[in-house]
């Protein structure tokens, strides 16, 4: 049987010893600080116009 790993044993294992309140799509756990920089970047992308499409974003990952 594969062990699994669970969210709070990789939480321990990373070190964090502040409330996480989110996880990337990669499964990065992210505690307030970080969650309010990440939500602030990708603001600064969105209006610089670095971003894809939904559509986009589609084509490329069924190529």
């Amino acid at each position: 049987m594969k062990p699994t790993i669970k969210k709070s044993d990789t939480i321990k294992q990373a070190g964090i010893n502040s409330k996480v309140i989110a996880f990337t799509t990669r499964g990065t756990p992210l505690v307030k600080k970080q969650y309010v920089q990440h939500i602030i970047n990708i603001s600064k992308d969105v209006k610089n116009d670095r971003f894809i499409s939904h559509e986009e974003m589609l084509k490329e990952t069924t190529q």
